[in-house]
């Protein structure tokens, strides 16, 4: 037996680094990675040398489970199920309160343990930073002159990672202020720049985002009206342009777990005599044609079919059926799944059934 152990431990370099470009989930390629020492360092990459070409990933499904959060990775099982991996979280992260993420494993969290304060924690490497708790007098109308205040954070997001060399990081959040007249706090979007402390409102929006953070201002875009009741509306960047994705049911009062429905639409600018005057319009795509979708609030993102095999079209999307965004337990966590366009239209791929959640909602983690 310990001969058959010492001839696995022993396996050529160039045979375990092999092996593993052909194993599509990250979790499992970490779990690789824990098996003998010898292992770990063949799957290193050397210095001097290229990173090991791995297969591209999709968003895990972060799971707010009672004994701490899960992940359902859909890599096991080629979308039709998935299966859920565990991973040490430090103790202030085990019961956060997740509202965004970003891409490289990166996520928005507001710990428990410290009243509720935001942080943003990498998932795969432990790294964090911290976020604002407070904004800059007159940011909003119910402040006071000259005085800041507290907040909460909603849904936020980022321009770009953190750790990303040269690269100006702006995270952007929908936020709700303290009351400060015994009503309830008003929603305002904020931007800061990772790293400093000060949050600032709308105004300084174009200078401070120059790349990454795109942001469409003072510009007409028409609505359109909609056969079924409108959930919620989700906005991702697909092939260059921006989708609009509609979430709808049939019934306007229905929220034990609708038959939903989904709509994606194009935004397309009208031409106009004026070049001052820019009007868009949203224009319906009748097919996904080869896109994978992630929907979810301050985390959605767009793949394409050929890139993953065996995987087909669809929209995946989150439980977001209290959208009133006043994170109050407990949290909707049971309805998370898949849409396509053929039937079954909805498939809950997320097993097992989870119920409610006492400290977050459902979340997408970005690779």
């Amino acid at each position: 037996m310990a001969a058959t152990l010492d001839r696995w431990k022993c396996l050529p370099t160039v045979l375990l680094r092999s092996v593993i470009r052909r194993v599509p989930c990250e979790a499992d390629r970490a779990s690789v990675a824990l098996v003998c020492r010898n292992w770990r360092a063949a799957l290193a990459t050397p210095p001097g040398e290229a990173p090991l070409l791995l297969p591209p990933q999709l968003p895990w499904l972060l799971r707010p489970l009672p004994g701490g959060p899960a992940f359902s990775c859909l890599f096991c099982s080629d979308g039709v199920s998935s299966t859920i991996h565990r991973f040490r979280l430090p103790d202030d992260a085990r019961t956060a309160r997740y509202f965004g993420s970003y891409d490289g494993r990166w996520a928005f969290a507001a710990s428990r343990l410290a009243d509720d304060a935001p942080m943003l924690l990498n998932l795969r490497t432990g790294e964090r930073y911290s976020v604002p708790r407070e904004f800059l007098p007159g940011i909003f109308r119910s402040s006071e002159p000259g005085a800041s205040g507290a907040m909460t954070m909603l849904v936020a997001t980022l321009s770009s990672a953190p750790d990303a060399d040269g690269d100006p990081c702006v995270g952007a959040a929908i936020v709700r202020s303290a009351p400060f007249d015994g009503r309830s706090g008003h929603l305002q979007i904020t931007f800061w720049r990772m790293g400093h402390q000060p949050v600032f409102g709308q105004g300084g929006v174009l200078q401070a985002v120059e790349k990454g953070l795109r942001v469409v201002q003072k510009h007409w875009c028409r609505c359109r009206a909609y056969d079924q009741q409108p959930h919620v509306r989700y906005l991702v960047e697909s092939r260059g342009e921006l989708l609009m994705v509609v979430k709808a049911s049939p019934a306007s009062n229905e929220q034990r777990s609708p038959m939903w429905t989904f709509m994606v639409f194009r935004m397309t600018q009208i031409q106009t005599s004026n070049p001052y005057h820019m009007i868009y319009t949203w224009n319906m795509v009748p097919s996904l044609n080869g896109r994978i979708l992630f929907v979810g609030l301050g985390c959605s993102r767009a793949y394409e079919v050929a890139d993953f095999p065996g995987f087909k079209e669809g929209i995946y999307f989150l439980d977001d059926r209290d959208t009133r965004m006043n994170h109050t337990e407990p949290y909707p966590c049971s309805d998370n799944g898949k849409w396509s366009r053929v039937p079954p239209f909805v498939n809950h791929c997320f097993p097992p059934h989870q119920g409610e959640s006492n400290y977050s909602s459902p979340v997408w983690v970005l690779p």
